[in-house]
């Protein structure tokens, strides 16, 4: 069995606040939602050399900063509480990998309330498929080329439990959102191993998965985690693709339907491409 290495690194804590809305702490970026209500505090404060200094000082910062730019941080969980977790978090810091801690500050943010306020989770490694959320249910749309035939499968369980069940294991990742958001989101989030492991889903890296291939026929496959570098999706069989995912690379594009006469925009991401800046 691969043993993933999650081992702790010493970090130099070196922040810096890039715009009004988004500080920088050295591992995860953090978006302050309906900033500008207040002064952003001096990142000098919070330097530290070790590893788990860093990561404290940090947290810190992150304490002190985010009551001050977010418009109403504490609408929906008590500013006890915030502080409460926040304490905690800074005790398990020795113990945590940093991928554990980013998890947990996740959670931490997403029970906020606030869909516009949270932190990534920078993994370096992943299981092998990518999955799409349709009303049928979750399937496989993307695969490394040695697991190119579970392509369009639908996913029926993970290490023996319903996906369903799974899935709302995850949901404190995405405490406020609504379903719709929540099942566009939450199949980022499955094939991350420390993620799993988290919400006691998995154990070990290695994880089976009940799905069910086109011709109906059902089978478990034993998967392994890659880093992130290594995955390769294979190609698709040829047949149609549908004109929403048509162009995944491309954060907002649109095209004009001669036959319908309609306009088609299609808006992936709201982040401005160079190419194509907002500005006309």
């Amino acid at each position: 069995m691969r043993k993933l290495d999650f081992s702790r690194k010493n970090y130099s804590g070196l922040r810096q606040a890039a715009t009004v809305t988004f500080v920088f702490a050295f591992f995860f970026s953090l978006i302050f939602a309906l900033a500008g209500c207040g002064r952003i505090p001096s990142t000098g404060p919070y330097l530290a050399e070790d590893r788990d200094s860093c990561w404290v000082n940090d947290i810190a910062y992150l304490e002190k900063t985010l009551p001050r730019v977010h418009k109403n941080l504490f609408f929906h969980l008590p500013e006890e509480e915030f502080h409460r977790q926040l304490a905690e978090l800074k005790d398990k810091v020795p113990a945590y990998t940093d991928e554990q801690i980013e998890i947990e500050l996740s959670v931490i943010l997403a029970g906020i309330g606030d869909t516009h306020t949270g932190s990534s989770i920078s993994a370096e490694y992943r299981y092998p498929l990518e999955f799409h959320w349709f009303a049928e249910g979750i399937y496989i749309t993307g695969a490394a080329k040695e697991y190119a035939e579970l392509l369009d499968a639908r996913v029926i369980t993970l290490n023996g439990q319903r996906i369903e069940d799974v899935v709302n294991k995850l949901r404190p990742l995405l405490g406020a959102a609504n379903e719709s958001w929540f099942k566009t989101q939450i199949i980022y989030y499955l094939p991350i191993p420390g993620v799993l492991q988290y919400f006691g889903v998995s154990t070990t890296d290695q994880i089976e998965l009940g799905v069910e291939l086109l011709n109906g026929e059902e089978k478990k496959v034993g998967l392994q985690p890659i880093s992130y570098k290594e995955y390769v999706a294979a190609e698709s069989p040829a047949k149609p693709v549908p004109l929403y995912r048509s162009r995944p690379d491309e954060n907002y594009w649109y095209e004009y339907l001669e036959e319908e006469k309609t306009v088609y925009l299609n808006y992936n991401s709201c982040r401005q491409m160079r190419d194509r800046p907002f500005e006309i």
